[in-house]
């Protein structure tokens, strides 16, 4: 406020950038003030009303401060909770959002949260044109099990704070822009049964606390740019029914441990850079639906273990680097569906046991080193 000479101000694209515009704003003779793609809003004072309208080039967030309205008014939920959703609201641009029906008012419900027993329960916001960042006040929501903010725009990183929200059993930050890495502090979400972070930015590699997770049914970690090796830990989550890590630039082995998870039904590490054998182990699934595995480097033979996923619905190994013959104890394999073995190294000739396959409709051995005859 006291840059006197200053005409031009552009503050635009920090996401981190949240709250109200400083009034003393109003002492700069800008002609030019852009700050889209930030956190913050306009105040509503006379002062800074006036001064707006001569600045003849503006493009803002087209946000209104809510300074009238105070917490300390809000009976329903501890004022402490009752802040945190307030920086939800501010950090995300709030009064952009699809729907904020009795937000930053007295009147209750707020839109998308659920309070039970005098605490916040649930906030679910999924697709409802949140922008900006996640506030690290989130944390203070110290009653909250279902935190559903998917399919938005949210930049930034998930906050580490979230790690303290140990009443959590679902966590969905799916489909959005989060970028920077998975915090490990998520390991303490041991209540937690859904992690969906699907469909965003992340980066670096998976935190081998989230093995710590042993309520977790359900992980899915999909289409980011997560690095590194497949943590052993994992195979901790006794639990687990559905693993997608698939579409990433994950590298290293499948870890042996993965066999320990007998309670899994899709196992998806489909499009990663995976490399080495497919672990026998996995032969103990007896619960798989679907192994996904294709489009890495996986080497060495098909084990015939994989013969014992009676339950199997859809086997796809394409597009690696397999060789060997294909075991014929696919041939057991009586609920398979799909059975996809293309473009690998396989050789020898293709086993009579797969005839036995009454409910395959796709099968796809093109691209190896088959013989043309039996």
């Amino acid at each position: 406020g006291q840059l006197v000479n200053l005409t031009l101000l552009n503050i635009s694209d920090n996401l981190l950038l949240s709250g109200p515009i400083p009034l003393t704003f109003i002492y700069l003779p800008l002609d030019t003030f852009y700050f889209t793609n930030t956190a913050l809003c306009e105040p509503t004072d006379e002062a800074f009303l006036t001064w707006k309208a001569n600045v003849l080039n503006w493009d803002g967030t087209d946000v209104i401060c809510q300074e009238d309205f105070t917490c300390t008014l809000v009976s329903e939920i501890p004022t402490l909770e009752c802040e945190a959703l307030v920086a939800l609201y501010n950090s995300t641009a709030g009064d952009s959002w699809t729907t904020n029906t009795n937000w930053l008012t007295t009147t209750w419900p707020w839109y998308g949260v659920t309070v039970a027993e005098g605490y916040v329960q649930q906030v679910l916001l999924y697709g409802n044109n949140l922008t900006g960042v996640l506030p690290a006040a989130l944390k203070d929501l110290t009653h909250l099990t279902f935190l559903d903010l998917g399919h938005n725009l949210i930049g930034g990183s998930i906050p580490v704070e979230i790690g303290n929200i140990t009443t959590l059993t679902h966590l969905y930050l799916f489909d959005n822009q989060l970028g920077g890495g998975i915090p490990e502090s998520l390991g303490n979400l041991t209540s937690l049964l859904r992690l969906s972070l699907y469909d965003n930015l992340l980066s670096g590699s998976i935190p081998s606390a989230l093995g710590l997770l042993s309520n977790l049914t359900y992980l899915n970690l999909q289409q980011n740019d997560l690095s590194g090796s497949l943590p052993v830990d994992l195979g901790n989550l006794i639990h687990l029914q559905n693993l997608y890590l698939g579409a990433n630039t994950l590298s290293g082995g499948i870890p042996a441990s993965f066999g320990s998870l007998t309670s899994l039904q899709n196992l998806s590490l489909e499009w990663n850079q995976l490399e080495g054998s497919i672990p026998v182990e996995l032969g103990a699934l007896a619960n798989l639906n679907n192994l996904i595995l294709y489009q890495n480097q996986l080497s060495g033979s098909i084990p015939v273990e994989l013969g014992d996923l009676i339950a199997l619905n859809t086997l796809e190994l394409n597009n690696n680097q397999l060789e060997g013959s294909i075991p014929s104890e696919l041939g057991n394999l009586v609920n398979l569906g799909s059975l996809a073995l293309n473009n690998n190294l396989l050789s020898g000739s293709l086993p009579e046991e797969l005839g036995q396959l009454v409910n395959l409709t796709l099968l796809n051995i093109s691209d190896n080193l088959l013989l043309s005859g039996p």
